[in-house]
């Protein structure tokens, strides 16, 4: 039986909170704390005693100690004690390092596995840079849902325009294992001349390339095709083999994808998109979000990290009086007004920045989707983590 926490709110006292979904996605730039954001989210539902799992694609190397996270043990879920972050707290956070390597032979059938595991050009196309990480992302997330051993999992996506790779895995992968695709690449093999010189579309009806390269990013193609220019055919069919055997898998790949939808249904998907306060970054982000959209559900959450009005108490700064009393001590205060009023200056124009960067996104987003997080001026710790998590507890689900 799978869980039916999609529609559940989280109560404390009279505050209903965002409610926590089955799937919950965190995507943006890079450099904006949209990896420790998500931690965060993940650490402040596992405190509410939900069983949580967070996928993460490339966090700090603080973050992976807070997290227990080992790069020779990725694709491993780690069990992460939530006493670390909270003394009287039981249970655990899970978290995993995502592999596309990992993740592969969790999707394809078991008896393929080894040979998977061994062939060494599968190895190259799902090593780190290959762009395999962020197509195999859904599948790990789906994966992982049919486990029915979660009630949410936490995606933190990779950054900027590899984000946009992640939304079109659902067309590349069928792309991929169009029928069509595998019948053009096993002629290939028949064929007596170099096929790179010619047009397969005119020999057989599809050109096996185009879904090939759609695939794989620019760096992992050049390479295949320096390999291929250096070496005999027998590269070539290697390749073809290699590809075969990834076909092997075809069913398992697809059944997964059909769960895609419910990314897009908001009874069990939240997204939240992370930004900072600066005018670049929002407007990249909204960029990316423009370019989501049909992929990405209305009800999307625009968070705005790294804020800092939060921790001014009034625009208008300390007006104190000067209630000295000798000469000295008035004009020493004299002086440190002078100073406070150039900090107060520098602090206004700051906060009216802030102010109309909050306008901006006003004209996309809704007031009630957009949340706000204080910028923290430490490195991440257990008790950073912890702090920032407890800020969920100040968003209300409208």
């Amino acid at each position: 039986m799978m869980f039916t926490y999609a529609k559940e709110k989280i109560q404390i006292g009279n505050t209903t909170m965002i409610a926590a979904k089955q799937f919950e996605i965190f995507c943006g730039l890079g450099g904006v704390g949209k990896t420790t954001l998500a931690a965060a989210r993940a650490l402040h539902l596992a405190l509410l005693g939900r069983k949580i799992l967070l996928i993460t694609i490339d966090p700090s190397r603080r973050l992976k100690d807070l997290l227990q996270i080992k790069e020779e043990n990725a694709g491993k879920i780690e069990s992460v004690p939530l006493s670390n972050f909270s003394e009287n707290a039981e249970g655990f956070l899970d978290a995993i390092l995502l592999s596309s390597s990992v993740t592969l032979a969790r999707v394809i059938e078991p008896s393929l596995a080894e040979k998977v595991s061994q062939n060494t050009i599968i190895k190259t196309l799902t090593g780190t840079y290959s762009g395999l990480t962020e197509v195999l992302a859904p599948m790990e997330m789906f994966y992982f849902y049919n486990k029915n051993q979660y009630q949410t999992i936490i995606l933190d996506t990779p950054p900027g325009r590899h984000f946009i790779d992640f939304l079109d895995s659902y067309q590349r992968i069928r792309q991929f294992f169009d029928q069509r695709v595998i019948n053009g690449l096993r002629q290939i093999k028949k064929l007596k001349f170099n096929p790179v010189d010619l047009s397969m579309k005119k020999i057989i009806g599809v050109d096996p390339w185009i879904f090939v390269h759609k695939i794989l990013n620019e760096g992992i193609r050049k390479i295949l095709e320096y390999l291929e220019k250096i070496t005999d055919r027998s590269f070539l069919n290697e390749f073809i083999n290699s590809l075969e055997l990834i076909y092997g898998a075809r069913g398992a790949f697809l059944n997964l994808l059909e769960k895609w939808h419910l990314l897009q249904d908001k009874n069990f998907a939240n997204w939240f998109l992370v930004t900072a306060v600066e005018q670049d970054r929002i407007l990249e982000l909204l960029e990316l979000h423009k370019k989501a959209k049909g992929i990405v559900h209305s009800d999307s959450y625009l968070i705005l990290n790294k804020c800092l009005s939060s921790y001014w108490d009034m625009k208008d700064g300390n007006n104190s009086k000067d209630v000295s009393n000798s000469n000295d001590e008035r004009n020493n205060n004299l002086g440190k007004q002078a100073k406070n009023s150039k900090l107060n200056k520098i602090r206004n124009s700051l906060y009216d920045k802030e102010l109309n960067l909050k306008k901006i996104a006003l004209s996309t987003f809704s007031e009630d989707r957009i949340l706000e997080f204080l910028e923290i001026l430490e490195e991440p710790s257990f008790a950073q983590l912890l702090l920032i998590s407890e800020g969920w507890n100040t968003f209300n689900q409208k």
